[in-house]
């Protein structure tokens, strides 16, 4: 099962999924991630290889044990807390269109446990092999990993497979296939004015106006109704993905830097709003929990 055969996507616009590691971990877990609160813009995987989790959402709450694993979808706001002596395999990757919105939309968190998705936890332990192999222990970020042309191949096959049947699964479950292309063009004109780049302040409905002849509410309405969204939440979305990417890229940019690059007045407003929409802050959110 892949997300191709479940959910079929015309090749033209297939190929403008961004698709990227983020974190790739295994081992006991780590002090900054054993509570932790808030949100993060990319697809969590965790399987529990010992040890109990308790993580609770706005819409549910349960535990993890041992031999079950869970997928957060991006932009889902959660509580955790693991027990003492946890060990785990953890899969941080983004999946999503150039407009920032994630590819598969789902009711909740995804659960299962081993045999749920055949090969899933193989896969996912091949990709850790290909890491542990070269490199030091238990890595988390991969913002510095530089690979060996052959590893690289080697993790560059096995994640897009590893992706491939998990948001396979997460669609038959009734998972939901966001498009970031629209039925109407002027709403694209916007579209693509907005992921060119993204700033914080008002939005320029007058520019847009002049593109589209559309007012403030129409745009609005012809958003809700093509993306599920609208422009202000769709701004906001792609603002925090390129404030993620500066603050962990390599070398990643200083707080204040971050700001001015994103238009924000200050950096005092720029960590306000970082902590309203991820539960934390800039400097915080460098060393992400698992």
């Amino acid at each position: 099962m892949n997300l191709w055969e479940t959910t079929p996507i015309p090749w033209s616009s297939a190929h403008s999924l961004d698709t990227n590691p983020r974190i790739v971990y295994r081992g006991a877990v780590p002090r900054s991630g054993v509570a932790f609160q808030g949100i993060m813009p990319h697809y969590v995987w965790w399987r529990i290889n010992r040890g109990v989790c308790h993580l609770r959402t706005e819409q549910e709450s349960f535990t993890l044990r041992e031999g079950e694993w869970v997928m957060i979808p991006a932009g889902i706001w959660r509580i955790q807390r693991f027990e003492p002596d946890n060990e785990i395999i953890s899969i941080h990757f983004s999946c999503h269109w150039p407009s920032g919105i994630p590819a598969l939309k789902t009711q909740g968190l995804l659960r299962g446990v081993t045999g749920t998705v055949p090969g899933l936890e193989a896969c996912a332990s091949r990709i850790c092999d290909v890491l542990d192999a070269h490199v030091r222990p238990n890595r988390r970020n991969l913002m510095d990993y530089s690979p060996t042309l052959p590893d690289l191949l080697l993790f560059r096959s096995e994640l897009p497979r590893f992706i491939a049947m998990l948001l396979g699964y997460a669609a038959r479950e009734g998972g939901v296939l966001q498009r970031f292309q629209c039925e109407d063009p002027r709403l694209e004109h916007v579209l693509l004015d907005l992921r060119g780049s993204p700033r914080a302040g008002p939005l320029p409905y007058e520019r847009w106006q002049r593109l589209t002849g559309l007012g403030r509410s129409h745009l609005e309405r012809l958003a809700r109704r093509h993306l599920g969204t609208g422009l202000h939440a769709l701004r906001d979305r792609l603002l925090l993905l390129s404030a993620y990417r500066q603050l962990t890229g390599e070398p990643s940019l200083l707080v204040k830097q971050v700001a001015e690059e994103l238009g924000f007045v200050d950096s005092s407003h720029f960590c306000r709003w970082f902590r309203q929409k991820t539960g934390q802050s800039p400097a915080a959110f460098r060393h992400q929990p698992v």
